[in-house]
């Protein structure tokens, strides 16, 4: 009988935290958690941007390390593949403008070439390069193939870091705090499953 009773006692304890409760505080930490990983995602988004952006070796470098830091440190942070697109035009463009500079023409045949160029062309690619011997050849000046510049492979330039699936952050301990709450909730309805049904097997014993 005392055992019975212990068991009821146990039962009530259980029941006094309900699950609608539980349900309640696990949607809340849900959001909560949703919101912190929205934040991360939002500080890698700037700070890609930042880098994507960047012209000037150093501060690329700068910008990169900062990137791949805060990527490597919070969750929702995969930056996916993305190309330095300022560091590559400004290194593009400076061998551009070293070719203009040796081809011996005019600097109006060259600028017309290039504004003629650039926007049917991705970047400073082999496209690019073909379009201009073109239209320099085309303005009267003699273009030598072999002294064509080379522009760095794009690829150099794309870059990738992955962030990790659970982080000690704000928003890692979110989630760890969900997932606490929904072992509670599962816990709370195994034992009083199981409770009951020692408790109905005491009352088939008597």
């Amino acid at each position: 009988m005392a055992e019975q009773d212990n068991i009821r006692k146990t039962i009530r304890a259980v029941q006094r935290v309900k699950t609608w409760q539980l349900v309640i505080v696990l949607l809340l930490m849900v959001f909560v958690a949703a919101t912190f990983m929205r934040l991360n995602n939002v500080g890698m988004v700037q700070r890609r941007d930042a880098a994507i952006k960047a012209t000037d070796p150093g501060d690329a470098r700068a910008r990169l390390y900062d990137l791949q830091k805060y990527s490597i440190s919070h969750m929702n942070a995969d930056t996916g593949v993305f190309y330095l697109e300022g560091l590559h035009s400004r290194d593009s463009q400076a061998i551009t403008e070293a070719f203009q500079r040796t081809t011996g023409g005019t600097t109006s045949v060259n600028a017309r070439a290039d504004a003629i160029c650039k926007p049917l062309s991705a970047g400073y690619s082999k496209e690019y390069q073909d379009c201009m011997i073109r239209e320099i050849t085309r303005g009267g000046q003699v273009v030598d193939p072999l002294s064509l510049p080379t522009y760095p492979d794009a690829s150099l330039y794309r870059y990738s870091f992955v962030s990790p699936v659970l982080s000690f952050d704000f928003a890692g301990f979110a989630v760890l705090a969900c997932l606490a709450i929904i072992v509670v909730i599962i816990a709370r309805a195994i034992s009083l499953v199981v409770l009951k049904m020692l408790l109905k097997k005491r009352y088939r014993g008597m």
